[in-house]
Protein backbone atom coordinates (compact mmCIF):
# COMPACT_ATOMS: atom_id res chain seq x y z
CA UNK A 1 0.00 0.00 0.00
CA UNK A 2 1.37 3.36 -0.97
CA UNK A 3 1.97 6.38 1.21
CA UNK A 4 -0.29 8.58 -0.87
CA UNK A 5 -3.20 6.19 -0.27
CA UNK A 6 -2.72 6.41 3.49
CA UNK A 7 -2.49 10.20 3.37
CA UNK A 8 -5.69 10.38 1.29
CA UNK A 9 -7.45 8.17 3.84
CA UNK A 10 -6.25 10.35 6.71
CA UNK A 11 -7.45 13.49 4.92
CA UNK A 12 -11.00 12.14 4.67
CA UNK A 13 -13.68 13.41 7.01
CA UNK A 14 -15.19 9.94 7.44
CA UNK A 15 -13.05 6.83 7.21
CA UNK A 16 -15.83 4.45 6.21
CA UNK A 17 -15.60 3.03 2.68
CA UNK A 18 -17.21 4.96 -0.15
CA UNK A 19 -20.01 3.31 -2.09
CA UNK A 20 -20.37 3.72 -5.82
CA UNK A 21 -24.07 4.25 -6.45
CA UNK A 22 -24.19 4.98 -10.17
CA UNK A 23 -21.31 4.27 -12.49
CA UNK A 24 -21.00 6.53 -15.49
CA UNK A 25 -20.72 4.41 -18.57
CA UNK A 26 -19.61 5.42 -22.01
CA UNK A 27 -22.24 3.23 -23.67
CA UNK A 28 -25.87 4.24 -23.26
CA UNK A 29 -27.82 0.97 -23.05
CA UNK A 30 -31.17 2.60 -23.84
CA UNK A 31 -29.76 4.12 -27.03
CA UNK A 32 -28.24 0.75 -27.92
CA UNK A 33 -31.55 -1.02 -27.40
CA UNK A 34 -33.30 1.57 -29.58
CA UNK A 35 -30.63 1.14 -32.26
CA UNK A 36 -31.10 -2.64 -32.23
CA UNK A 37 -34.84 -2.17 -32.78
CA UNK A 38 -34.28 0.30 -35.64
CA UNK A 39 -31.34 -1.50 -37.30
CA UNK A 40 -31.48 -5.22 -36.44
CA UNK A 41 -29.09 -6.23 -39.24
CA UNK A 42 -26.06 -4.19 -38.13
CA UNK A 43 -23.00 -6.12 -37.05
CA UNK A 44 -21.24 -5.66 -33.70
CA UNK A 45 -18.28 -3.88 -35.29
CA UNK A 46 -20.62 -1.38 -37.00
CA UNK A 47 -22.41 -0.66 -33.72
CA UNK A 48 -19.07 -0.28 -31.94
CA UNK A 49 -17.97 2.36 -34.45
CA UNK A 50 -21.31 4.14 -34.16
CA UNK A 51 -21.20 4.33 -30.34
CA UNK A 52 -17.42 4.78 -30.07
CA UNK A 53 -16.77 1.74 -27.87
CA UNK A 54 -15.06 -1.62 -28.20
CA UNK A 55 -16.76 -4.56 -29.91
CA UNK A 56 -16.67 -6.60 -26.71
CA UNK A 57 -18.54 -3.81 -24.89
CA UNK A 58 -21.39 -4.05 -27.38
CA UNK A 59 -21.43 -7.84 -27.08
CA UNK A 60 -21.45 -7.66 -23.28
CA UNK A 61 -24.28 -5.12 -23.23
CA UNK A 62 -26.40 -7.15 -25.65
CA UNK A 63 -25.78 -10.27 -23.55
CA UNK A 64 -26.84 -8.45 -20.38
CA UNK A 65 -29.98 -7.16 -22.12
CA UNK A 66 -30.74 -10.76 -23.20
CA UNK A 67 -30.67 -9.83 -26.89
CA UNK A 68 -29.45 -12.79 -28.91
CA UNK A 69 -28.39 -13.27 -32.48
CA UNK A 70 -31.08 -13.50 -35.10
CA UNK A 71 -31.67 -17.17 -35.85
CA UNK A 72 -31.97 -17.99 -39.52
CA UNK A 73 -34.28 -20.80 -40.51
CA UNK A 74 -32.62 -23.21 -42.92
CA UNK A 75 -34.80 -24.31 -45.79
CA UNK A 76 -34.19 -27.87 -46.94
CA UNK A 77 -34.00 -28.53 -50.64
CA UNK A 78 -36.08 -31.17 -52.34
CA UNK A 79 -34.12 -34.11 -53.71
Amino acid sequence: MGRSTIYRWLARVELKPTKVTIRRRKLDWQALEQDVKENPDLRLCDRALKFGVNISSIGYALHQMKITQKKRIKVSRKK
